[in-house]
């Protein structure tokens, strides 16, 4: 007989392996199923688990922070709008708004970033509390501001 691998979820982190292989008994003849458990390492904590996302940009890779990655999108996104309203040649109505909405999801996104980057406690410290939502701290307040800013203005602009 072959061995066999059964697996025994013990902890939500941490699974354990076993391999039941048989051997004969000694005395009998008989084939008996050994149990041999194989330890892996534990799941590290979440606070220890590195949150970063490896993007692939001009044939190098760059690694964002996962908390970062959305601010960072909004920016690019931003700037990609503002090629889109500035550059074609044309009447354009809206113009004057759309550079309104770039500029300032630019700047919040920027500051997002920062804040995630470099003034973590900021970043994390409670702004107020909404009875829907709970507990609002400042940089979800700011992602829940630039996420209405621009679905407004999507709206505004596209129809």
């Amino acid at each position: 007989r072959k061995p066999k691998l059964t697996v025994n979820s013990t902890q939500e982190n941490q699974t354990n392996y076993y391999i039941m292989a048989p051997y004969p008994n000694e005395k009998n003849g008989d084939d008996v199923e050994e149990v041999e458990e194989i330890g892996l390492d534990p799941v590290a904590p979440e606070e220890q688990k590195p949150s970063a996302t490896t993007l692939g940009v001009g044939g190098y890779n760059v690694d964002i922070d996962n908390r970062t990655l959305p601010y960072v999108g909004i920016v690019v996104s931003a700037i990609v709008l503002l090629i889109s309203i500035v550059v074609p040649s044309g009447k354009n109505e809206n113009q004057g708004y759309g550079v309104s909405v770039c500029i300032i999801s630019m700047v919040l996104g920027l500051v997002g970033a920062f804040m995630v980057t470099k003034k973590t406690d900021l970043y994390d410290s409670p702004l107020t509390k909404i009875p829907m939502l709970g507990e609002v701290t400042w940089g979800n307040g700011l992602a829940q501001f630039l996420f209405l800013w621009n679905l407004i203005a999507a709206a505004i602009l596209t129809f």
